[in-house]
């Protein structure tokens, strides 16, 4: 079988192992691509999954190119390989599929590093406060920080008014509040659109399965 060669056997095992979840740990160069390529082919040519159905997810656009391009060359390109994309890219496409469901609206939009500026200036200004390099720096930090604990994803997916810190006890937190409320009033996401995939995941995908 064309799908199998030059694999050995550990590698033959994770392809053709089709119950539960299999991990594989291996270092770079050692050839995980070609294993994952070839175990994606199996289950479309052997098992018989509609390739549509199958979600591969990478880090970067090269390595997502790549994989379809590997993978079509593989199976034929007459399966679809839409599927294969990077995390961000499938967040967005999740997300866009029913923004309602986030409070976001159809054309809600990724802020970047500028648009982050802008705001936080806007915010500084009214507490009287200079925002120079230094600070902007020390606030996003402070920002990621507050963003691990996740409720704060359902917090800003709620369309009434509502406090998204737990608890509001210094200027910083003032600053961050008022930050992320301002980031919900105009329908935005950050960098952290994982969490909010996520929070979409478990509260209507796995609940409806």
């Amino acid at each position: 079988m064309d799908i199998l060669k030059n694999l050995n056997d550990k590698q033959i095992l994770a392809v053709q192992n089709t119950e539960g979840y299999v991990r594989v740990i291996a270092g770079a160069g050692s050839g995980k691509t070609k294993l994952l390529v070839s175990r994606y082919a199996y289950l479309v040519k052997e098992y018989g999954i509609d390739a549509a159905n199958i979600l591969c997810v990478t880090f970067t656009n090269k390595a997502a190119g790549e994989m379809k391009k590997r993978i079509s060359n593989l199976i034929g390109p007459e399966y679809s390989t839409s599927l294969i994309c990077t995390y961000h890219g499938f967040g967005t496409r999740l997300i866009r599929e029913d923004p309602e469901k986030l409070f976001l609206s159809k054309g809600f939009q990724i802020i970047d590093t500028y648009q982050q500026k802008t705001i936080l200036e806007e915010i500084f200004q009214n507490y009287e406060l200079k925002l120079d390099y230094a600070n902007f720096q020390s606030i996003l930090k402070k920002i990621a920080a507050k963003k691990q604990d996740l409720s704060y994803v359902a917090k800003m997916c709620i369309a009434d008014k509502n406090q998204i810190l737990p608890q509001i006890t210094t200027q910083d937190d003032k600053i961050i509040e008022d930050y992320l409320q301002r980031q919900k009033a105009i329908y935005s996401i950050r960098l952290d659109l994982s969490l909010y995939t996520v929070h979409i995941a478990h509260e209507y995908c796995c609940r409806s399965a």
